[in-house]
């Protein structure tokens, strides 16, 4: 039985998109199953993962910088403090300003979800050469630019895994 074809069939390139889906998809799917165990989400990883790499970063600077909806990171600190993974402290000079830390609790959980991270990334990366990499990462680095300009920055790749 064959698809019927659509529009979108006549893009140039289109399968490549359709491949791109697939695996962030999967990806989402490896890391939630892995992720799970700990008692994390994806979007809770995503924030303990940003403030691990920037302790004391400010509210409104993690919101940049996530892949979650801005409008979803108040929850998800607020899940995460009641967790006992994160704390929230006022700026001393500035009370509109929070700054989010890792607790100890977040310290150790973010580890084990990284190292959980890194193994399915390392599995990704080990299908293709470092080459490879780079030019799927400088590829998908120029879609990035041309959805969201302020964004796209390239990706790159130390010993086959790739640092953002």
């Amino acid at each position: 039985m064959s698809l019927k074809p659509t529009p979108l069939d006549d893009i140039p390139g289109y399968d490549a998109w359709i491949a791109t889906a697939r695996t962030t998809q999967l990806f989402q799917r490896h890391l939630a199953a892995a992720l799970e165990p700990l008692g994390l989400e994806v979007a809770h990883y995503d924030v303990l993962a940003n403030v691990a790499r920037d302790e004391g970063v400010s509210q409104q600077i993690l919101a940049r910088r996530l892949l979650v909806a801005k409008s979803n990171v108040s929850a998800l600190l607020s899940v995460l403090e009641r967790k006992g993974l994160i704390e929230r402290v006022k700026h001393a000079s500035d009370a509109r300003v929070r700054l989010v830390s890792l607790t100890a609790d977040g310290h150790r959980i973010t580890k084990n979800a990284a190292k959980a991270h890194t193994r399915i990334v390392k599995a990704m990366l080990a299908v293709v050469s470092v080459e490879q990499a780079q030019i799927v990462g400088h590829v998908m680095a120029k879609i990035t630019a041309a959805l969201d300009p302020p964004a796209a920055k390239p990706v790159q790749i130390t010993a086959g895994v790739a640092d953002a």
